[in-house]
């Protein structure tokens, strides 16, 4: 049996095992996870500092699908903002400045988790949303009854969505979804052209799917605890990514614990492993997206160091 120090030096690497465990709420600990969509009602957990708003940051969605038509994944983001927007109020979503160019890649092919949260991190994000519209056509089958049987039409289109968690960088959602759409025939014979953007059954289908997309998204959110992250440190001076827009307020008192450790999977993978809290700040200043605070306890803060809400 090892020491008490060696015990206590592994906890953190347990607790982090057990945090991807359930926020990703998959079996074994696997980083995906299909969230059921649940309407329009968002059931949440509660969380110290839940009257917080988490704030989300998105990477340009991936045209995957036959038509190399580059509005398809603008479309259907924007589509998928204005939902977001709209089901999830309370929460926030980052402006041009908080977009990240694009997605980083591992040379196996994944995406770089790692890399990923560590820059929604310096951006004040919770969480980072990418996606991609995966496939657009349209099909006919044979349908009715004896002899009223003939073909029907159909749009039809496939997206996918993944939500990142900024503090450890495990996936909190993968999402890949279709719906299909009822169209005439000259609707069949435009989409099987290519006329895909500004066909109107394309578009109601994006409607759809964006939708759900948001709903799932928000559901995701709500597993995880608002976080906020010291960019900037001097003495027992820091500087937060978060500010007014956030609900930060002068006086608040927070945790503050090391995050910058990294445990490393078997796919080449890494994550963030969240330790135990090392001391506690005082917000003096706050601006919209930013936050001055004092080191009140404990060890002074250092950049990358993550903060929660005390109760």
């Amino acid at each position: 049996m090892g020491s008490l120090g060696q015990r206590c030096k592994a906890q953190p690497v347990r607790l982090f095992l057990l945090w991807v465990c359930v926020t990703t709420l998959a079996t074994s600990c696997s980083p995906l996870n299909m969230v059921k969509s649940t309407g329009r009602k968002i059931s949440q957990i509660s969380f110290s500092g839940d009257d917080l708003h988490k704030r989300v940051g998105f990477v340009p969605f991936l045209n995957q699908s036959a038509f190399s038509d580059p509005l398809l994944a603008k479309t259907f983001q924007q589509r998928l903002s204005e939902q977001f927007a709209e089901i999830c109020s309370n929460q926030r979503q980052a402006g041009e400045s908080g977009t990240l160019a694009t997605l980083p890649m591992l040379e196996n092919g994944l995406a770089d988790n790692l890399a990923l949260a560590a820059e929604g991190r310096l951006l004040g994000l919770n969480a980072v949303v990418t996606g991609a519209v995966i496939s657009v056509g349209a099909l006919e089958r044979s349908e009715g009854w004896f002899w009223f049987k003939g073909p029907q039409a159909y749009a039809q289109v496939r997206v996918a969505t993944d939500v990142y968690d900024t503090l450890t960088g495990a996936k909190l959602l993968y999402e890949s979804i279709s719906t299909e759409i009822e169209i005439d025939e000259d609707q069949y014979e435009a989409i099987k052209a290519g006329k895909v953007n500004n066909e109107p059954a394309v578009e109601t289908a994006m409607m759809e799917l964006a939708e759900r997309s948001a709903e799932q998204i928000c559901e995701s959110l709500s597993q995880i605890p608002w976080v906020g992250y010291v960019i900037a440190a001097k003495g027992s001076n820091v500087t937060l990514a978060a500010g007014a827009d956030a609900g930060l307020e002068s006086g608040q008192i927070f945790d503050v614990f090391h995050s910058q450790q990294v445990y490393t999977g078997n796919s080449g993978q890494a994550f963030f492993v969240p330790d135990l809290a090392a001391g506690q700040i005082r917000i003096t200043t706050v601006s919209p997206d930013r936050a001055e605070a004092e080191s009140i306890s404990g060890e002074p803060p250092v950049v990358g160091d993550a903060v929660r809400l005390v109760d």
